[in-house]
């Protein structure tokens, strides 16, 4: 990474460069890193700004042409660079193969004749002699006749103006009165206006204000509409583990029909019953829950029923990454 003024004295030196060296010979098999080459760091660099620069001259040309022609001028035949960017080593070759025409800096220092003092100073023109075009041409426009300058306001329109002028000069007084009027109207105008888009303004702000509230309280029954349906969604799916619970039990012997209904009365909804396994009088109940102290309210109740003997705790382990618990109960059934 270098500071501005090394930066500075880099681009000045190579300029585009590598452009006419390598890309504008088509070398693309023998490019340079620009780590390595100046003169490639400073076209990478540089290379979008060029670009825009080629596409904003296109649109200004076809908006001027419009403007003063109506399109009928359709292509330009130079170009004329001017100010202190034209100085690019290589700029004027870079646009003149991007537009197909010639490309020339101006030089406005070939109308006048230097004064000795100036001339005794040493100075650097051709570097800096583009920068003056404009100074150049504000004063040869004092010496260049009426007839001979170009004017882009229509005739009709300047004779116009020229009328008022004339109408102005022969009644300053009333004119000046005029200009008040004029001055006081718009004012008033410009109020008026003011205030209707002021009062526009809060008409607007009180129905985004209501909208707000309305999208507010539509999202706060979205939600609950959301929270309810989660509701049902887990119900649903306890009810059909349930159904399959009970479904399975239903195979085995019909001695055990009535404990398994028994147990399906007291079995609380917050607790998912997965697996049932039988070894004689002894069955193993495996499920799921996600308040473990429903566990033991499942054993009290079990132990309550008839249908049952006894009832027993025989591990729970917590899953990882949920807040559900895997247990499972040991219950003898009473025949």
């Amino acid at each position: 990474r270098m500071d501005k003024n090394q930066a500075e004295e880099i681009k000045c030196r190579h300029g585009l460069m590598f452009w006419t060296t390598h890309v504008k010979q088509k070398n693309a098999s023998a490019l340079p890193t620009p780590g390595r080459d100046p003169s490639a760091l400073v076209y990478y660099g540089i290379n979008s700004l060029l670009e825009n620069l080629v596409i904003d001259i296109e649109h200004t040309f076809k908006y001027f042409s419009y403007q003063v022609s109506q399109s009928q001028i359709t292509k330009f035949d130079r170009v004329l660079l001017s100010g202190g960017g034209v100085n690019l080593l290589y700029l004027d070759q870079f646009l003149s193969e991007r537009f197909g025409v010639p490309v020339e800096r101006v030089d406005p220092f070939r109308m006048f004749s230097l004064a000795a003092i100036m001339q005794s100073q040493n100075l650097d023109f051709p570097s800096i002699q583009s920068g003056f075009a404009v100074c150049a041409g504000l004063a040869l426009g004092q010496k260049t006749k009426d007839q001979s300058r170009v004017n882009f306001i229509p005739k009709k329109e300047l004779t116009r103006r020229q009328e008022i002028f004339q109408t102005m000069m022969k009644a300053p007084v009333l004119a000046f009165a005029a200009m008040v009027i004029i001055m006081i109207s718009l004012t008033v105008y410009n109020a008026g206006l003011l205030r209707h888009y002021q009062t526009k303004t809060k008409g607007v702000s009180l129905d985004v204000k209501r909208s707000k509230m309305i999208l507010g309280k539509e999202q706060s029954h979205q939600m609950k509409a959301d929270q309810k349906e989660a509701e049902l969604i887990n119900r649903r799916e306890m009810l059909r583990a349930r159904r399959d619970f009970l479904k399975s039990a239903f195979r085995e012997p019909k001695d055990f029909s009535k404990a398994l209904n028994d147990l399906s009365l007291v079995v609380p909804d917050n607790i998912r019953l997965t697996k049932l396994k039988y070894e004689g009088i002894r069955m193993m109940l495996t499920g799921e829950t996600d308040q473990l102290e429903s566990v033991g309210d499942l054993i009290s109740s079990i132990k309550s029923l008839g249908s049952f003997e006894s009832a027993e705790y025989e591990y729970s382990r917590h899953e990882p990454e949920t807040k559900n618990y895997i247990f499972e109960i040991i219950v003898k059934v009473r025949l």
